[in-house]
């Protein structure tokens, strides 16, 4: 009778095999659920007629702009959110509108735009180009979410994704907030430099400069490659050629000591 072996080569190839075809499938799965879209798909503005939705939810809007006052031809940001939040698999699909009102008269509108995902969060920035009083009004215009298994925000037709009940949540708006645009540029606070001596954390979010010796190195350096990557740098963690939002230490030095039994 002839003595049959497992034959460690094989079995490695096989293995490998059996991963490649897992992540094949996984990955058509995920472009198929991505293809595959329902006709009917989350809209923004009043409720259809006709639509009974599960829930109608009461919102409510908010507007935050940084820095105010601001200098002319200076750039300031601008912050919108919702309340209450939404599922992960669903976002306000061009949802959000921003009216910006000059001091001239003139009028701007920013929008209508999308949320993320979940948290329902957008932002912007705008030149501050004229001097005198703006105005700023959030108003959401309303979402309607028709049941069914959303993913990525959209209705999918198979079945990834999350099934939802549907769902109307309904319009509203933040009144007008003043932001004062100036002739003289507003500074920021003065940099900080960076310690000369030992130091303890937490540090002091005034500390802004210090941001390249307060990463957790190596492993939380920057991770996952791009266009701009550098080549063979820290795609996957085990690598750590290219960290580039922490500063690497000089010498050797101790982390940390135990005593062992």
């Amino acid at each position: 009778m002839q003595n049959r072996r497992n034959n460690p080569k094989l079995s490695a190839i096989f293995a490998l095999m059996l991963l490649v075809t897992s992540f094949t499938v996984m990955l058509l799965a995920n472009q198929s659920a991505q293809a595959q879209l329902a006709a009917e798909q989350p809209t923004s503005g009043p409720l259809p007629t006709g639509a009974e939705p599960t829930i109608t939810v009461s919102t409510e809007p908010y507007l935050s702009f940084t820095p105010n006052p601001v200098g002319l031809g200076q750039t300031f940001l601008v912050n919108i959110w919702m309340h209450p939040p939404i599922h992960v698999q669903r976002q306000f699909t061009q949802a959000f509108l921003v009216t910006i009102t000059k001091p001239d008269g003139s009028t701007v509108e920013v929008g209508p735009m999308d949320s993320y995902q979940g948290d329902g969060t957008a932002w912007f920035e705008y030149i501050a180009d004229e001097v005198g009083t703006w105005k700023l009004k959030f108003d959401f215009l309303g979402m309607w979410y028709p049941a069914g298994r959303y993913y990525y925000g959209e209705i999918v037709d198979n079945r990834s994704g999350s099934n939802l009940g549907s769902a109307y949540y309904k319009p509203s708006s933040t009144p007008e907030v003043e932001l004062v645009v100036q002739d003289d540029a507003v500074l920021s606070w003065p940099p900080s430099p960076l310690p000369s001596d030992y130091w303890t954390r937490p540090v002091n979010p005034v500390n802004r400069e210090w941001w390249p010796i307060l990463g957790s190195y190596p492993p939380t350096g920057v991770v996952g490659g791009g266009e701009d990557w550098p080549d063979d740098t820290n795609i996957y963690m085990s690598n750590y050629n290219f960290v580039p939002y922490v500063q690497g230490p000089n010498s050797a030095h101790i982390v940390w000591k135990r005593q062992m039994m």
